[in-house]
């Protein structure tokens, strides 16, 4: 069990907020570690934790300090430092790989889109490795409503799941009831709680008051219980899945292990290897099956999505016109279509696009032949196409392919529709290169 401590600005109140989570695990026998990657000024957290926990906390050292209390990019820059997030992350991942079975806890610095050393959004930092998210959200002042949610929303954005929201408050609100206002618009699966810290020169005997333990205990109980769904839900999913899916491509008797994905990022799949809850990295090598549709993992493409989203949603197309559209469809003219197209036309994916460009097809050679598009004469249509190619698994998609495993023996309706024409190949032979063209390669069915 690992969370990401996070907070919605600058002293928050992050440091003794995991001070008083590392305190529940304790009481609650659970073996607990802290980790603090990134630290600006003097004052440094891991210290004081180490302080209000206690001797026997596993605290790692802090991976990057810099000694003076400014935004980390900047300090970076002032002490002409050397480093790289690559390794900085690198280290994360390796620290908390060294302690594989104790829960940790991480603290990050600033807020959610503080930069990192080298400059980079936190959020977009930490992102490959996506622990669950524990945010600490301001009560206090005023503005706190707005940085908690903006916070919690960057998160969400990014792909992390934020199990829980912890709106630190004073004892007397002030009468602006911040945690009111949060807790009515956290949607979905993320709790929000309430927790009142008014002195931070009396943090240890704050942290020993019954009232200030209970509301602790409370919190880690959650915690690890929304971990535990988390794990049965998706260990369940492997089971159910064999008997409620039909794979593409796929035997179903001769499945061995189902594959369950927590998370995706650029060019890696996050996995439940086992049982236990433990995720692993893995190389997605066949781009999902076989192209992504945007880079996975990636704010701005969240980004983009969601603000076509709030500002359309799904809107029709015939006799229509929105500046997306017209914007995309100067780049494909300018780009892939430059001297040879003057229109574009939308389809869904690539199985409809397929048919749709057949029927373009048909209709421009018969009407450059002068022939009608409906008769008799036409109904044995032939189309040219490559060997071993695969256009899709629509019937219309299906019969441009030769006979094989993945057509022919799929529906009684597939018939052959095409001249199928090996690919021409280059290659070193002799080292010389050779080409085979298409002559004689033509195959008629």
């Amino acid at each position: 069990m690992r969370w990401m401590v996070w907070g919605s600005g600058t002293n928050v109140g992050k440091t003794v907020i995991s001070a008083g989570l590392l305190r529940a695990f304790y009481r609650g026998g659970l073996d607990v570690g802290y980790l603090k990657p990134v630290q600006t000024g003097l004052d440094l957290d891991e210290e004081k934790v180490r302080s209000w926990v206690g001797p026997g906390l596993d605290v790692g050292l802090t991976l990057v300090r810099f000694r003076e209390a400014v935004s980390p990019d900047l300090a970076a820059r002032r002490e002409s430092w050397t480093g790289s997030d690559k390794v900085l992350v690198a280290s994360l991942v390796e620290e908390l790989r060294r302690r594989e079975g104790r829960a940790m806890l991480v603290e990050t610095a600033g807020g959610v889109l503080s930069p990192s050393p080298c400059g980079v959004l936190q959020g977009d930092l930490y992102r490959p490795m996506r622990l669950p998210a524990i945010l600490v959200g301001d009560g206090r002042v005023l503005g706190g409503i707005s940085a908690t949610l903006t916070a919690l929303e960057a998160l969400e954005i990014r792909g992390y799941t934020v199990p829980l929201v912890i709106v630190v408050e004073r004892s007397n609100a002030g009468g602006m009831e911040n945690f009111r206002s949060i807790a009515e618009n956290v949607r979905g699966s993320t709790s929000v709680q309430r927790i009142s810290f008014d002195n931070p020169q009396e943090v240890t005997p704050w942290l020993m008051e019954t009232s200030t333990q209970t509301a602790f205990d409370d919190a880690v109980s959650l915690l690890c219980a929304k971990h535990r769904e988390w794990k049965q839900a998706n260990v369940q999913a492997s089971l159910d899945s064999r008997k409620m899916f039909w794979w593409p491509f796929t035997q179903h008797g001769l499945v061995n292990e189902v594959t369950v994905i927590d998370s995706a990022h650029q060019d890696d799949f996050t996995v439940l290897r086992n049982g236990e809850g433990n995720l692993e990295r893995q190389f997605d090598g066949c781009g999902s099956w076989w192209t992504n549709g945007g880079i996975r993992g990636s704010a701005l493409s969240a980004k983009v999505g969601a603000a076509t989203l709030g500002r359309y949603g799904h809107v029709m197309f015939p006799e229509c016109v929105h500046l997306p559209a017209m914007e995309l469809t100067r780049r494909l003219l300018l780009g892939v279509g430059r001297g040879w197209a003057s229109r574009v036309f939308f389809s869904d994916d690539g199985s409809t696009g397929v048919e749709v460009a057949i029927k373009m097809a048909f209709r421009l050679r018969l009407h450059r032949l002068g022939l009608p598009l409906v008769s008799e004469n036409l109904k044995d249509v032939k189309l040219i196409t490559l060997e071993g190619a695969y256009h899709g698994d629509t019937l219309g998609a299906m019969v441009c392919s030769e006979p094989g495993e993945y057509n022919e023996t799929q529906t009684p309706w597939y018939t052959c529709k095409s001249f199928v024409v090996a690919c021409p190949t280059v290659a070193i032979v002799g080292g010389c290169w050779t080409e085979e063209g298409l002559e004689g390669k033509i195959q008629f069915p």
